[in-house]
């Protein structure tokens, strides 16, 4: 906190008092925040842990696998040769 007097001169060695400003500086919050999350576990975190199961990558996997087979069935049931003693009608 900064105290400074105003004075008004009007001559040489004279000077009346006319007021009093205060200045204030307020403190960086961003930089005290900084610095009280880094005394806090995990208000900030710099590194995450990520647990991967095994089952879920199974899982994924089979359900690309049925996916795959479903396309291969509807791929072939599109190409069957229709049977020659049958005529279409028009």
């Amino acid at each position: 906190m900064q105290v400074d007097k105003l004075y008004k001169h009007f001559a040489a060695g004279q000077a009346e008092d006319t007021g009093t400003t205060v200045k204030i500086k307020l403190a960086d919050s961003g930089m005290n925040c900084e610095r009280l999350g880094r005394h806090i576990p995990g208000f900030f975190r710099d590194k995450f842990e990520v647990e991967v199961k095994v089952d879920l990558y199974e899982r994924i996997a089979a359900g690309r696998r049925r996916v795959a087979e479903a396309a291969a069935r509807a791929a072939a049931a599109r190409t069957t040769v229709p049977d020659p003693g049958v005529r279409a009608i028009r």
